[in-house]
């Protein structure tokens, strides 16, 4: 990867031709991997769903605030945007959680516990982070078309005084009556 990096335009062939053919197989038999470790009979015990959920939230919460504490240029929403990317934590959770169990740290009640908060989280960022960026696109769109309708006030204004300046009354252009004759 190194050796071949300086090459102009590599890294982009290398993603066309092999990163997107092995990406599904790779990704399919890391998930599986994973899956094995999973105890299906602790998974839906009431309390490692329902401890599991309630970590859920606060590891959501933790890091959408987070982003909140980003708060600059993009404002509310650009703070969202960065709070809810970085709410899915995705494969590491679950590399670590595995690891964790394999050398004992963990035990199954718990491990299931671990896995029902990373899943929750990593499924809901996505659905979220997309919600605010669709969000964050509309914002854009009212703020440029509110800026494109202020500055066809300030062209009507501008009309409106050199329509003055040369004679005409505010009240002929405010009806449409200038220049007809009484």
């Amino acid at each position: 990867g190194v050796v071949c990096s300086r090459v102009p335009r590599l890294a982009a062939a290398w993603e066309r031709q092999v990163a997107c053919s092995i990406a599904v197989p790779i990704t399919s038999v890391f998930f599986a991997s994973i899956g094995t470790y999973v105890p299906l009979a602790k998974m839906f015990h009431p309390k490692a769903l329902g401890i599991g959920l309630l970590y859920s939230v606060a590891a959501i919460v933790g890091k959408w605030v987070t982003g909140l504490l980003a708060w600059g240029e993009g404002g509310w929403i650009g703070a969202n945007v960065i709070g809810w990317a970085m709410v899915g934590r995705g494969e590491l959770g679950f590399v670590m959680a595995a690891s964790a169990l394999k050398s004992g740290l963990l035990d199954e009640e718990s491990f299931a516990i671990t896995v029902w908060a990373l899943l929750v989280a990593t499924l809901a960022s996505p659905l979220l982070f997309r919600y605010c960026l669709k969000w964050q696109e509309q914002e854009r769109v009212r703020a440029a078309i509110l800026s494109r309708k202020e500055h066809r006030l300030k062209a009507d204004d501008v009309k409106n005084m050199e329509s003055i300046a040369l004679g005409g009354s505010p009240m002929e252009e405010i009806r449409g009556d200038a220049g007809e004759a009484n």
